[in-house]
């Protein structure tokens, strides 16, 4: 009898021995997966040479995002807007997509990035330096800094963005992180303000980005932020 339960521990206890190996040999790795959200590929012109800014129609972007991209149509989202404008929005793994229509033609493409952000560094190590850039403090809700670089010959705006609860403006450093970029037809900065806003047409509209457009002043470390809040004249929106 006490053979037969000595035998039955050891069996018991090299079973036990077995799962415990079993299941360390099963554990996750400790090193973290790298979620991959930016590369310079975004900005690869192949990417969007196909789509044609003020003549493509909605037919025509879905035709071109299902055969460039491999993305199924069906998951392409269509949502009519006010007046004349209509958006459609597809998502991927790494990037949120909006294509903006007016009168059934293609005037923008808005793309955003999901974690982890490019920074500004980044950016210019893959496009070059901007043609021109603004850099602006304004209240919003609370104090809002927004960034954006200007690439007339890609038609290329790449932004960042930033919300804070005191008066003087954030430092703009290499680190400071970028959120996304629109695609509009290249051209000189009054043609690319009408693809970039709404309403970018309109004499208010584009007397009030030219004032804050800035060119390129040779490295990150020369940026000038404009503070709305100092000076509420640059920002204003209600004269040319």
């Amino acid at each position: 009898m006490n053979a037969s339960r000595e035998c039955w521990c050891w069996a018991l206890f090299s079973v036990a021995c077995v799962v415990i190996i079993t299941g360390c040999t099963n554990l996750p790795s400790a090193q973290p997966t790298i979620r991959v959200s930016y590369t310079c590929q975004d900005f690869d012109q192949a990417r969007w040479v196909s789509f044609k800014f003020g003549s493509d129609s909605p037919e025509d972007v879905t035709s071109t995002i299902a055969n460039l991209r491999k993305f199924d149509q069906g998951k392409i989202e269509f949502t009519p807007l006010a007046s004349s404008f209509l958006v459609a929005k597809w998502t991927t793994d790494r990037e949120r997509y909006e294509a903006l229509f007016q009168e059934d033609r293609l005037l923008r493409i808005y793309v955003r990035w999901s974690q982890p952000l490019p920074s500004f560094a980044q950016i210019v190590e893959c496009l070059g330096s901007p043609d021109l850039y603004s850099a602006v403090y304004q209240q919003s809700e609370v104090q809002e800094f927004n960034l954006g670089l200007w690439y007339l010959e890609r038609g290329f705006v790449v932004d960042g963005y930033s919300f804070h609860d005191h008066f003087q403006p954030p430092e703009v450093t290499p680190n400071y992180p970028m959120r996304g970029f629109t695609v509009v037809a290249p051209g000189n900065p009054e043609q690319m303000i009408s693809g970039v806003y709404l309403d970018g047409d309109a004499a208010t509209v584009q007397a009030e980005v030219m004032r804050l457009l800035k060119p390129w002043p040779g490295s990150i470390d020369a940026i000038e932020v404009d503070s709305c809040l100092d000076s509420p004249s640059l920002c204003r929106t209600d004269a040319p």
